[in-house]
């Protein structure tokens, strides 16, 4: 299976999810949350960090609400 596959397809399903009207604030966010993480994983996941070979882990706070 491909890896891009499987990320959209999951990103959708939540996305799904999220249109619940039974979601409770939190809930929302999370979900919020990680469709952003999953959308741009690449950019997250890249291997240039100011010149090191590390995630940039600390970008994921952006994607918190």
């Amino acid at each position: 299976l491909d890896l891009n596959i499987f990320i959209e397809s999951l990103a959708t399903s939540i996305k799904k999810d999220m249109e619940a009207d039974n979601l409770s604030e939190n809930e929302f966010k999370v979900g919020h949350s990680l469709v952003k993480i999953l959308e741009e994983w690449r950019e997250l996941f890249s291997e240039v960090n100011d010149g090191k070979n590390s995630p940039k882990f600390n970008i994921i706070l952006i994607f918190s609400p």
